[in-house]
C-alpha cells in the first residue's frame, strides 16, 4: 500500500497537475523541500508510512518509538516495491514484446 500510494503521488498523471501547480515552490529555498518531497517516492513513502502507523497501528505496536521504527520498515519495503513496479512498467512500455 505504501509503495503504491507513494508512486501514485510522485509519478502518476493523477497528481501531475498538483505537482505542476506546486512547482513555484522551487524558487523559495525553504519551501523547495516541500516540492522535492512530492517528487521523491522514497520521501513520500516515509510520510505515508508514518501516517499509516498512527492512523491504523499494527497490533502490539504501542509506543512512539515502535511506530517510528515500523514506519521506517514500511518505507523501506514500500520503496522497494514502488521502484520495482515503476521500473517494470517503464520497461514494459518502452520494450513491447513482439507477437509471433
Amino acid at each position: 500500500v505504501v509503495g503504491a500510494v507513494a508512486l501514485t503521488i510522485t509519478k502518476s498523471g493523477l497528481f501531475r497537475e498538483i505537482r505542476n501547480w506546486l512547482s513555484f515552490l522551487e524558487d523559495y529555498p525553504i519551501l523547495n523541500k516541500l516540492y522535492e518531497l512530492i517528487n521523491c517516492p522514497f520521501c513520500t513513502a516515509f510520510w505515508v508510512s508514518l501516517a499509516l502507523m498512527y492512523w491504523r497501528p499494527f497490533y502490539g505496536v504501542e509506543s512512539h518509538q515502535d511506530r517510528f521504527f515500523w514506519a521506517f520498515a514500511l518505507m523501506g519495503f514500500g520503496s522497494i516495491i514502488a521502484a520495482l513496479i515503476f521500473y517494470l512498467l517503464k520497461y514494459a512500455l518502452t520494450n513491447p514484446t513482439e507477437q509471433r
